[in-house]
């Protein structure tokens, strides 16, 4: 029988999280082609959210790792590491909510969608801010 811990449970599903987003960039060709199709400029306002995003995540994570006394460096490039898997990941689910709606409404132009994601994605990021 085994012991099932939060930490074996985290450990397990960052394994499947890996194993889901193995050897994909962030983003694909194909989210930059859907961007790149649309009639206003989102590739842009989306990169530029996602490095924001990215930096708070670094400086919190780094911060976190100073308050435990991790100092050699590794908590940093662990951060990076996860950072990535994130970036990564959010960009796979956006490519899928894209080409859903695409499949959806062929005709529709996505570039309100796109504004309308980067917003509720800040507003998530920055709710206690």
């Amino acid at each position: 029988m085994s012991n099932i811990t939060p930490v074996t449970t985290a450990t397990q599903s960052v394994i499947k999280l890996q194993a889901l987003i193995a050897g994909q960039s962030a983003p694909s060709e194909s989210l930059l082609q859907i961007l790149n199709n649309c009639s206003q400029d989102v590739k842009s306002s989306l990169e530029a959210k996602v490095k924001q995003i990215g930096e708070q995540f670094c400086a919190n994570y780094n911060n976190n790792a100073n308050i435990t006394n991790v100092n050699d460096g590794s908590a940093s490039d662990f951060g990076k590491k996860r950072l990535l898997m994130g970036q990564t990941l959010f960009y796979k689910l956006l490519e899928m909510i894209l080409n859903d709606e695409k499949r959806k409404k062929p005709n529709d132009d996505i570039t309100v969608s796109l504004y309308t994601y980067i917003y509720y994605m800040y507003m998530c990021v920055y709710k206690d801010h």
